[in-house]
């Protein structure tokens, strides 16, 4: 029998082999995945370390090298993250100007290695293991350059990470006893160890495990004896670092007697209960025979049933028999020996685990959905209840947060349904005490009690998570500085900088809105938004923002203002400080809310305010942080505003300068046309005078007609000329009776010829019965002239028909005439319309354009009290509207009604004074024929020669002659002859110029203009000599 078993026998040792094998598969994994999970954790908290390097980076008192500021900074900093022993920042030549913590004297990284790295790579990169100048410990240096906007390294911020804190950081893992986790870079030098700590500083790179690393430098398992002659079954994997920043490595090292201890007694069992198995088939072969068999048989037999049914004390009684039974009783004695000191060893093991999960500083749990089957006390201090409640009376999701319980329900069932073998997550608890807190939990499917459980850890990662919530606030208000530093040297004005800063806030700090407003020194003291971002929906417009003291401006943007401090409201839903505005706030789902001064030079000039969608949404740190934004902002503001000040002085002075070159143009132009209207007007007074004379003695005769013709072709010269002066503004303003049907034929056929020249069809719908207007119409003659020069330079672009027309009209009421100016040229972009009639402003090339044609056309019609616009579509042609009023001449007193017609003087001695002789004989003939007797002198100093000889009635002299002008000969009258001054008149062909107008009006002496017709001269001949000369019979 018993050899019939013995197949049966090997096969349970060969099972058992194989459960060893699986045991060290089994002890392989859990050793990859421990320093998997190890190397996950550094790279948090390198990734994070590189976050907060990367924000202290942007921030302005780093940049700026100011030491107490960025102290201060780092100070909090390490408050606040106390695994860092230090923070500091150093210049590019390696002088360490902050820390939080600060040696007396100098201190210099230049020599470190990290450091150079950091300034020639531009990069994050880690130190080896260092011992730290200021601190004395020992330390991983995290080093990260300060860059500015152009490029330059403007210094290296650098953080020591205390090695002590990381050595500790591996008790999360619940490796078994006798484990060691070491840390070690590149070289070989062990950075931490945990849990004894030892030769940490030290390089080993002649360790049979340092050495199997270094040469596969990737993820990988060893099973090794080390240095202390423990055999361990190492798991090793690189830290997830960039190549330039450095190497370093996880090591977790589990004793193979732990690892697979179990498996490897249980073969021994196997190969125990094998051995057994022969002895007792050879003691039964030679006991066959041996009439005791059945005895010693039955004694086995009662033994093995008490040992089957849990009697452990159970023995055969057969120690002292001889032979093969009696060897097989003691060995049947002795395995029952052992098996009891082992039930007893296990059950020792089982109270010794039990003990260490009970006591396990982590929350450990085993439950199926349903209920919890257990709990340490770990588990239930952190939920606040007692083990047995939670386990006997509570469900799972009774502690759950209600709004994560479809994401726990959803987590169990997919690990209880065998989807997912394991899951690591977070969600919110509700503690007994009504509390939430953050959980993190980490679960594996098991078999418990012979059914599907989930095994799993549970720690309150509250502070954790509040410390990761403030430390994502400080990198978005740091980064919301560095952003809003870059929009400052790229804005071009005010409103464009705080849109963008608006922007950049709502970006980068996730907040709902963000928005700016200026402090206006109205009366009440209103705000005024010019720039805002996010979910505004209206708000802005019905908060009716003051800083008055009344209650529009008890509101944190007001109160900011008046106090130059920031305001802030920590719960906009009980805060009585800001219930004017709740509803709407809460409408929008605005729960807390910052206001901040923009303050220059003790002036406010605004605010800067920002909505959270979370209640205290705004802590101390980022509070300062973001009123040093608020500060840069402020700057950048005074700073465009001085910019645009000057920039709007220099145009002014441009527009100055332009304004002068142009009069100084018109000027010249003016000059240019009073000397030919005067080099013209004298040629034409004498072909218009003596046309009339012959058309006196000829009245009627064959000649007559040709003599008319010749008269209009004259007067059509005179009226050329006085157009030209016009245009040249050469005629002071004179409003009178004006028909603007005449001003625009005047104004066609002075540029008749160009437009004949450019093929351009001029047509005319003028109104008979328009209204006459009291007006200046030369000044009106301009405008026509450049309206007809632009109309026709804008037509030399168009191929087609070239047309221009113009339509003359009056309204309904007669109270306004209207003027258009059409042309069939390309027409006006919309662009350009709306800046046509800015002074300067021309789409004419350089040198053919000032850009003060339309301008000055406006000027004239508003200055007549009218209005002039222009209606164009591109490709239709542009059509010029004026309007102008209807109004009535002012009422004149009885001194300046017009005299009646004086009657003919003959008779008298006249001196004609004109130094061209063909005038002076006109003038002379003229005289003569009405009796008078004539003498002439070609200037002022001959016609003083000749009044000294005799006396004369009147004197008709020119103003401009060589020698002695009309108004110096006037001066020697008054000296000498004082007498005759009244009875001088002057003529001139000047065109009234500036020095003439000046002369006549300060004289008071009557004048007629060159050329003139003789009974013009007649007339003021007459009305002069009239008190000396008795009336012609």
């Amino acid at each position: 029998m018993l050899v019939a078993m013995f197949p049966l026998i090997a096969l349970s040792v060969y099972d058992r082999f194989s459960d060893r094998r699986i045991a060290i598969d089994h002890a392989t994994e859990e050793a990859l995945n421990a320093v998997r999970l190890a190397v996950a954790g550094h790279a948090r908290l390198f990734a994070g370390a590189r976050q907060l390097l990367t924000g202290l980076a942007q921030a302005p008192s780093v940049q700026s090298l100011d030491a107490a500021r960025a102290t201060a900074l780092f100070r909090e900093m390490v408050k606040r993250f106390p695994f860092y022993g230090n923070i500091g920042a150093a210049t590019p030549a390696g002088d360490l100007f902050a820390a939080a913590v600060m040696d007396p004297g100098r201190v210099s990284i230049a020599d470190r290695d990290y450091f150079q790295r950091a300034l020639q790579t531009r990069d994050f990169v880690h130190s080896g293991y260092v011992i730290g100048r200021v601190t004395g410990k020992p330390t991983i240096v995290l080093a990260y350059p300060s860059v500015d906007e152009r490029g330059a390294v403007r210094a290296v911020v650098l953080a020591a990470m205390d090695l002590t804190w990381m050595a500790q950081h591996p008790d999360t893992f619940h490796l078994p006893t006798g484990s060691v986790v070491t840390a070690i870079d590149g070289n070989g030098v062990v950075l931490a160890r945990h849990p004894e700590g030892s030769g940490v500083g030290q390089a080993m790179p002649d360790a049979e495990i340092v050495k199997t690393i270094l040469d596969r430098r990737a993820e990988g398992t060893a099973r090794l004896k080390e240095i202390d002659g423990v055999r361990r079954l190492y798991a090793f994997a690189p830290l997830p670092f960039e190549k330039r920043a450095g190497e370093a490595y996880i090591v977790v090292g589990i004793p193979e007697a732990v690892a697979f201890g179990g498996a490897s007694r249980r073969l021994a069992w196997a190969l125990a209960v094998f051995a057994a198995t022969l002895g007792l088939a050879f003691a039964g072969a030679w006991l066959v025979s041996d009439r005791f068999v059945l005895r010693h048989v039955s004694a086995l037999r009662e033994a093995a049933a008490r040992l089957g049914g849990g009697d452990l004390t159970a023995r055969t009684g057969l120690g002292e028999e001889k032979g093969e039974l009696g060897d097989l009783a003691r060995a049947f004695d002795g395995m029952a020996g052992t098996l009891e000191q082992r039930t007893r060893g296990l059950a020792e093991a089982e109270g010794r685990y039990r003990a260490l999960v009970e006591q396990s500083l982590a929350g450990v749990y085993v439950t199926d959905a349903e209920s919890f089957l257990y709990m340490n006390q770990a588990a239930a201090d952190i939920l606040g209840y007692t083990v047995e409640a939670l386990v006997s009376r509570l469900a799972p999701m009774h502690v759950v947060h209600p709004d994560d319980r479809e994401l726990v329900a959803r987590n169990i069932r997919a690990r209880l349904d065998g989807a997912v073998e394991a899951l690591r997550y977070s969600f919110r608890c509700v503690r007994k005490d009504g509390t939430t807190i953050e959980c993190e939990v980490f679960g594996r499917r098991v078999t418990y009690e012979g059914r599907p459980a989930i095994l799993g850890t549970v720690i309150d990662v509250t502070e954790r998570k509040r410390a990761e919530v403030e430390m994502r606030r400080l990198n978005r208000a740091l980064q919301a500085i560095s952003q809003c530093n870059q929009a400052l040297i790229r804005a071009r004005d005010e409103p464009e900088l705080l849109g963008e800063v608006c922007r950049m806030i709502l970006d980068v700090g996730g907040y709902r809105l963000a928005g700016a407003g200026l402090a206006e020194h109205d009366e009440a003291r209103t705000i005024r938004v010019v720039a805002h971002a996010g979910d505004e929906a209206g708000y802005l417009q019905t908060a009716r923002l003051s800083w008055g003291d009344g209650e529009a401006g008890r509101g944190p943007a007001g109160v900011a203002i008046r106090t130059g401090r920031p305001c802030i409201i920590r719960n906009a839903l009980t805060d009585p400080a800001f219930a004017p505005w709740r509803d709407e706030a809460a409408r929008r789902g605005y729960a807390s809310v910052i206001a901040l001064p923009l303050i220059s030079e003790g002036q406010a000039l605004g605010v800067l305010g920002i909505y959270a969608g979370e209640p205290d949404a705004f802590e101390e740190p980022e509070v300062e942080l973001l009123t040093q934004l608020a500060d840069d902002v402020a700057y950048g503001m005074a700073a465009l505003r001085a910019r645009a000040e000057q920039q709007r002085a220099q145009e002014e002075m441009e527009r100055q300068r332009e304004a002068i070159h142009h009069r100084e143009k018109l000027a010249e132009m003016g000059s240019l046309l009073a000397g030919v209207a005067h080099e013209l007007n004298n040629p034409l007074t004498v072909l218009i005078g003596r046309i009339n004379l012959l058309r006196a003695t000829m009245e009627g005769g064959p000649g007559a007609e040709g003599l008319d013709k010749a008269a209009a072709a004259a007067d059509r010269c005179v009226r050329i000329v006085r157009n030209f002066l016009a245009l040249a503004r050469q005629r002071p303003p004179e409003r009178q009776q004006t028909s603007l049907n005449q001003v625009v034929r005047e104004a066609v056929e002075l540029l008749a010829y160009s437009l004949r020249v450019n093929n351009v069809e001029v047509s005319f719908v003028l109104a008979e019965d328009l209204p006459a207007l009291w007006a200046d119409s030369h000044q009106l003659h301009q405008v026509v002239v450049n309206l007809i020069t632009n109309a026709s330079q804008s037509m030399q672009e168009s191929a087609g028909p070239r047309r221009l027309t113009f339509t003359t009209r009056s309204d309904a009421e007669g109270r306004r005439v209207i003027l258009e100016v059409a042309d069939t040229g390309p027409g006006i972009p919309p662009e350009v319309r709306k800046r046509l009639f800015e002074p300067f402003f021309t789409t004419k090339p350089v040198g053919q354009g000032t850009g003060l044609g339309l301008a000055m056309c406006q000027g004239i019609v508003e200055g007549h009290g009218g209005a002039i616009r222009v209606e164009s579509a591109p490709g239709h042609g542009a059509t010029f509207v004026v309007e102008l009023p209807v109004e009535l001449p002012p009422v004149q007193d009885s001194e300046a009604s017009p005299t009646p017609a004086q009657p003919r003087r003959r008779g008298g001695r006249i001196l004609v004074v004109d130094d061209e002789p063909a005038v002076a004989r006109l003038l002379e003939e003229i005289l003569a024929a009405d009796g008078h007797r004539v003498d002439t002198a070609v200037n002022g100093a001959d016609a003083l020669v000749k009044l000294g000889e005799r006396a004369y009635d009147a004197v008709l002299s020119d103003i401009r002659m060589p020698d002695l002008d009309g108004p110096g000969l006037y001066r020697e009258l008054e000296r000498r002859h004082p007498e005759i001054t009244t009875r001088i008149v002057f003529m001139t062909g000047d065109a009234l110029g500036q020095r003439t107008r000046e002369f006549l009006d300060a004289s008071g002496v009557p004048s007629f203009e060159k050329p003139f017709r003789p009974e013009d001269v007649k007339r003021v001949i007459s009305r002069i000599l009239s008190p000396r000369i008795p009336e012609a019979s």
